[in-house]
């Protein structure tokens, strides 16, 4: 089995301004390394959102497989 890492984070101040973030590097053979992918993804976003002030909270973090995964396009 596969996994890909997914982060859904939202600004601070706007719960309905949010945004999915998946992993290109992936997926994983494991789930602990799919883990361990998520605590890198949040690390640069997190140096990355103070750098330009942007105040977001992470919403969700995942391990999924890519078959179950369906991303949203906002159109």
């Amino acid at each position: 089995m596969s996994f890909t890492a997914v982060i859904i984070a939202c600004h601070i101040a706007s719960a309905d301004m949010c945004m999915t973030i998946t992993d290109n590097r992936g997926p994983y053979d494991t789930e602990n390394q799919c883990k361990e992918r998520i605590g890198e993804m949040a690390t640069d976003l997190i140096d990355l959102w103070t750098k330009i002030r942007m105040p977001m909270v992470f919403k969700m973090t995942s391990c999924v497989h890519p078959d179950t995964f369906v991303e949203k396009t906002h159109t």
